[in-house]
């Protein structure tokens, strides 16, 4: 599986922070920040950027998407140990 990386600023890191807060309040879970980016990147999580300073994470409606994502999530985890 490849793998991807890249470095965040102190800013992008601080949105990636506060729209993990967004989605565990919105969906009484508790993820990590690294979850919620993998679970973006697997079209999980909806992220609308509002201009410089605005930003607002929307967590899908269909909660089945969200544990697929997570099931893949952590498949993909296993297969990098």
């Amino acid at each position: 599986m490849p793998t991807i990386s890249f470095n965040l600023t102190a800013k992008q890191a601080a949105r990636i922070q506060e729209a993990t807060d967004i989605y565990n309040a919105a969906t009484d879970e508790s993820i990590t920040p690294k979850r919620w980016v993998l679970m973006s990147i697997k079209g999980a999580v909806r992220v609308i950027i509002l201009g410089e300073t605005d930003f607002i994470a929307e967590a899908e409606a269909d909660r089945e998407v969200a544990e697929l994502a997570e099931r893949n999530a952590i498949d993909a985890d296993l297969e990098d140990a």
